[in-house]
């Protein structure tokens, strides 16, 4: 739970963990599904240092995750949040993120100014050509859905080479290399076996698509963040 953050130089005691199993956002929090708890939730967030609201230790629901984001936002009091982009990143973790975060921004008595969203994950190989290039913003054809009536700002964040190697260790540490990888993680490292730390383009697509020289943001405020969940969920 704590490895990811570990990675990049983020202790435990920053980290507010609200106890989500893997796999299991989607579920959650847009079929209003509640989830079995691997572990108990008291071990999952004892090194939290803001008190989240309490839940049933081996359960969570839907209101559960909304009233602990809630409070960090209420507690924390942002005035930008950066939450995975529910329009282009197809993975159902994280567009569970981003609905969880509308959800609880829509009670919340802090409202920040900005949400930036951020695609971990593109469909159709987007985007092309080698690693270590600027990211531009992808094609609309692409889109899971259309979710925002007015575009977001588009954000690009400049990644120095040092950091453009930083995030491809990171990445590349993060579950392929685990003992316990099952058979398609098992594949991929096969398939990357011949990749070595000299951060050749040519070596390896994951990197080709995932490291970049910009990071890519796109900036919305969050009334029109919020907004859109809300119509959304509305209208189904």
């Amino acid at each position: 739970m704590f490895a990811t953050p570990l990675l990049s130089g983020i202790p435990p005691e920053r980290s507010t963990l609200v106890g989500v199993p893997d796999g299991a956002g989607w579920a959650l929090m847009h079929d209003g599904i509640g989830q079995r708890l691997p572990i108990p939730l008291s071990d999952a967030r004892r090194f939290n240092r803001i008190a989240l609201p309490p839940s049933r230790d081996e359960r969570l629901e839907r209101d559960d995750v909304v009233a602990a984001l809630r409070q960090l936002i209420d507690t924390l009091k942002p005035a930008t949040l950066l939450v995975t982009d529910p329009e282009f990143d197809p993975h159902p973790d994280h567009r569970a993120a981003s609905l969880a975060l509308a959800l609880a921004l829509d009670g919340s008595r802090h409202r920040p100014r900005t949400v930036l969203l951020y695609a971990n994950h593109y469909r159709d190989a987007f985007p092309p050509g080698p690693a270590f290039q600027p990211a531009w913003m992808p094609p609309a054809e692409i889109a899971i859905e259309r979710l925002f009536a007015s575009a977001p700002t588009p954000l690009a964040w400049p990644l120095s080479p040092a950091m453009q190697k930083h995030k491809a260790l990171l990445l590349d540490a993060m579950s392929d290399l685990s003992p316990r990888a099952d058979w398609s993680q098992r594949r991929r490292r096969a398939r990357r076996a011949g990749f070595v730390p000299t951060f050749a383009p040519e070596r390896d697509r994951y990197f080709q698509a995932a490291i970049r020289s910009t990071e890519l943001f796109r900036a919305l405020p969050s009334e029109a963040f919020v907004a859109a969940w809300r119509e959304r969920n509305d209208s189904r």
